[in-house]
């Protein structure tokens, strides 16, 4: 839960939490595979977000923690259903 998305620059992953960054060397991959079972959405090749710490969706961008990150078009249908299976779960 203290994870607000994680960002995929170069070699290595920045996780973004609310306690700051921290950068570990580690593919987008593996990280999709063990996050992916505990709400987090793959919203473009560059960003895995946690479903619970999203503001809102603007322009094409999922809002958290004040910074839009980008939601692909090829994914933005599948990500705007897994936002609302979240918030079901979470009533």
């Amino acid at each position: 839960d203290d994870i607000f998305y994680a960002e995929s620059e170069g070699h290595s992953l920045v996780y973004h939490t609310g306690q700051g960054e921290y950068r570990i060397r580690r593919k987008m991959s593996e990280a999709e595979a063990e996050l992916v079972p505990h709400g987090f959405f793959r919203s473009n090749k560059g960003y895995l977000v946690n479903l619970k710490h999203v503001d809102g969706v603007q322009d094409g961008c999922c809002l958290i923690a004040g910074q839009k990150l980008l939601i692909s078009r090829s994914r933005k249908a599948d990500f705007m259903l897994a936002m609302m299976e979240n918030i079901g779960s979470s009533v």
